[in-house]
């Protein structure tokens, strides 16, 4: 086994009306479906909160407001396209800078299928590929 590629980044944790903002993401390699928070890499110069910030717009088309106070980090490893990673995340709660209006289509990368709105009730289920992942949003919400 490789040596892990360490990745840190950030994840933000959304919630309206009994729903949990994420993305429908499809692993490149084996085609694995996952719901994924919105987030990704820090870019150099750019703050954990403008990086939220950015991932939600550019992941879901949805602007949001970061809690920045709520931040919680949380490492883990992570398998995706064929190579493991350890995550090193950063997670915040935010909130819709906007009115609420339905998911549209996201011009993103090639794996995003599109934003979704996943009822709190479905967490589990939606969110048990990684307990570290699950364990930041049940803290945040």
């Amino acid at each position: 086994m490789s040596t892990p590629i360490t990745r840190e980044r950030v994840s933000v944790v959304v919630i309206n009306d009994n729903s949990i903002l994420c993305f429908l993401g499809v692993d490149p390699k084996d085609k694995t479906e996952y719901y994924f928070l919105p987030g990704g890499g820090i870019e150099p110069n750019e703050s954990l909160a403008d990086c939220g910030r950015r991932e939600a717009l550019e992941e879901t088309g949805y602007r949001v407001n970061v809690l920045e106070k709520t931040h919680l980090k949380k490492e883990y490893p992570f398998h995706w396209d064929g190579k493991d990673y350890w995550s090193i995340t950063h997670f915040f709660r935010a909130e819709l800078a906007d009115s609420f209006k339905p998911a549209g289509i996201v011009d993103d990368i090639e794996y995003n299928k599109g934003p979704r709105w996943i009822p709190l009730i479905n967490l589990d289920k939606s969110f048990s590929y990684t307990p570290e992942i699950l364990e930041a949003i049940k803290a945040l919400l």
